[in-house]
């Protein structure tokens, strides 16, 4: 489904989900409220996390994405065509052209693809189906990824490769005992000046008992239109 200007007034009015006019949605997954999908971006049979969002001419497929997660533009998820049978082009399993239907299609599915909370994902990078990239991770621009990316790590690279741990062991251990990234933080005070301020003002809420989580939604989008469930 392609999002006109009405249906992105009518969205981001509605529920905070910033789908800019010219992005394309497609099939069905999970979408936070707020989240903002930029022009020319197929995003495909995914999840969104909340405050999360994927820049300008991106393809993005099978994936499921955590919350806060910046992915810039040019991303691309290479969903691949199976090599062990006899062609590797989709008349096998998906034929593509009007009309054109061959007898005795095979199954494929894609694997789907993992991208954590807080990842941040520079420029023109591609990602081979089926990666996890761990919460906290950094990818440089233009890299390359064919295995899996740990968490709260920098990575680069052709092919993709660790360079360095983003935090101390101790901030580590903090945020994944927070798991602050879980919850909707834009209205609760955090001084985020530091990791160490930043999480000493999450602790003290958490410990007050604040708890507010996103709202998610279930979307089924299809030449017909959009269809949303909250769940």
């Amino acid at each position: 489904m392609l999002i006109k200007y009405e249906e992105h007034q009518r969205l981001s009015t509605e529920l905070e989900f910033h789908l800019l006019p010219g992005m394309d949605l497609v099939g069905n997954g999970v979408l936070c409220s707020p989240c903002k999908v930029f022009p020319r971006v197929t995003l495909g049979h995914s999840d969104l996390g909340g405050h999360s969002y994927i820049a300008a001419d991106a393809e993005v497929a099978f994936a499921k994405i955590g919350n806060y997660t910046s992915i810039a533009s040019g991303f691309v998820i290479g969903l691949g065509h199976p090599m062990h049978l006899l062609t590797a082009s989709p008349v096998a399993w998906r034929p593509w052209l009007p009309n054109c239907p061959f007898k005795g299609s095979v199954n494929h599915t894609y694997e789907q693809t993992k991208i954590g909370s807080d990842v941040w994902i520079g420029a023109k990078v591609i990602v081979k189906a089926g990666v996890t990239i761990g919460d906290g991770a950094i990818v440089g621009a233009g890299s390359v990824v064919t295995r899996d990316i740990p968490p709260f790590t920098v990575a680069a690279g052709n092919p993709c490769r660790v360079l360095r741990d983003r935090f101390t062991p101790a901030v580590i251990a903090r945020i994944e005992q927070t798991c602050w990234y879980e919850f909707d933080w834009r209205h609760e005070f955090v001084d985020w000046s530091s990791p160490d301020s930043a999480l000493d003002s999450m602790e003290r809420a958490l410990t007050e008992g604040f708890s507010r989580s996103f709202r998610r939604f279930f979307y089924n989008a299809s030449d017909t239109g959009l269809d949303l469930q909250e769940i």
